[in-house]
């Protein structure tokens, strides 16, 4: 009989079996089918971008029930979770208006699985002196 890791520390268990495997492997394999990726800071594209990629440890999380959702799950409820991909940190931005474009293929490009194209249009103020 096998219980969630957390009912097994309790009861003293010792199960041989990583119950974070499964979610892992799941993120780590949707994540290796990237074909494309993009980051293009003002219009600017960067490259060589899939060298900068992290895989989190495992998260519980909640989510709540919605009908026809990207990980074909049915319903909400409680479970492990992972982030597996790439990250860019850019630096601050200097006051004025800011174009943040970011996305990226999973699949054939001609005819992908899943894309994703993001543009943010950002304006940062210049710092302003409170008076004391």
């Amino acid at each position: 009989m096998a219980f969630d890791p957390e009912t097994e520390s309790r009861l003293g268990i010792n199960a041989p079996y990583d119950y974070d495997e499964p979610v892992r492997r799941a993120a780590r394999d949707a994540i290796n089918g990237v074909s494309e990726q993009h980051v293009r800071p003002n219009n600017i594209p960067l490259q060589g971008l899939f060298p900068f990629r992290a895989t989190s440890r495992s998260l519980r999380t909640t989510t709540m029930p919605v009908d026809d959702n990207l990980l074909g799950v049915d319903g909400g409820g409680d479970f492990n979770a992972v982030s597996d991909g790439d990250w860019v940190m850019l630096g601050p931005l200097r006051p004025g208006r800011h174009t943040r474009n970011f996305g990226g293929t999973v699949g054939d490009p001609t005819r992908p699985d899943f894309e994703l194209d993001i543009t943010y249009e950002v304006t940062v103020l210049p710092q302003t002196r409170t008076p004391r």
